[in-house]
């Protein structure tokens, strides 16, 4: 996007809004090319950059980069934060940058945070990484739901920022055109299915509808955009999904309205979802 980003930034925080950018940190192959990059998105006012790496991103962005990166980024006080994606060695990629002494010095300078998070498999030959799963935390709710759209390279709007988006036409809302994001966005109000994903999850929806036979196609999901590609994808779980859902509707939507009601008394987000409600 080159100048149009900045520019985008620039206009964003003109409206008071606050911005984030995530990105490999490839700019950062030289210290003269990451603060070069640094100074405009200072100028631009960037509330905060995410810098992904990891063992895949690593083969194509060295670790000096995204430091390189990360070192003038917070040089002009911008918070950042590094996500590493989890690898098969006890997460060899995350402890060998988290105790390079160039982080370790960002680190106590306040403007550096460092996360390891979940990495998920694209396809079926990749290789085994070994994680712990946290199946507690794959049974919440998604939170994009209703909370988040994105406008895509394409001019499209989605329903979320997931990293299996792609591979879902459900979560494509259509096409924006700069004057229809509301009523793409309130379109959603007639898919039940989003309040379902909304509220349970879409781990926990394999598991309601599919019973005990949920284990074996379940097996191996490690984050909750893998379980969303499944409820999407999978033959057995839609047809299972398509022969509950009338009868689980009913306590599905007075739990996302109890939820909904939790989220606006904590100011999380707006009270209606229905455009009617909103302009009466």
């Amino acid at each position: 996007m080159k100048e149009d980003l900045y520019e985008a930034v620039a206009l964003c925080t003109s409206l008071g809004l606050l911005t984030r950018i995530v990105s490999n940190g490839s700019w950062g192959k030289t210290e003269r090319s990451a603060n070069h990059v640094a100074s405009k998105l200072a100028a631009s006012r960037l509330s905060e950059l995410n810098i992904s790496t990891g063992k895949d991103h690593q083969e194509f962005v060295s670790q000096d980069c995204v430091i390189n990166a990360a070192q003038a980024v917070t040089g002009c006080m911008i918070p950042t934060l590094i996500t590493v994606e989890a690898d098969e060695e006890k997460n060899r990629h995350y402890r060998h940058l988290a105790s390079d002494p160039r982080v370790q010095k960002l680190l106590r300078e306040g403007f550096l945070r460092i996360q390891s998070n979940s990495w998920m498999p694209f396809h079926n030959d990749a290789d085994e990484r070994g994680q712990e799963i946290d199946h507690e935390s794959l049974r919440n709710g998604c939170d994009q739901i209703f909370s988040n759209v994105v406008v895509t390279p394409h001019d499209n709007l989605s329903a979320c920022c997931g990293l299996t988006l792609e591979h879902i036409p459900e979560m494509r809302l259509g096409r924006c055109d700069g004057s229809n994001m509301d009523a793409l966005y309130y379109s959603q109000s007639q898919d039940f299915l989003k309040f379902w994903i909304h509220t349970d999850g879409p781990y926990a929806i394999i598991e309601s509808v599919l019973g005990k036979e949920s284990a074996k196609i379940l097996d191996g999901v490690v984050h909750i955009c893998q379980a969303c590609a499944i409820l999407h994808k999978d033959d057995e779980v839609k047809r299972a999904v398509l022969s509950r859902y009338q009868q689980l509707a009913p306590e599905v939507m007075t739990r996302f309205y109890l939820k909904r009601a939790l989220e606006v008394s904590s100011k999380k987000i707006s009270p209606t979802l229905n455009k009617e409600e909103e302009t009466t």
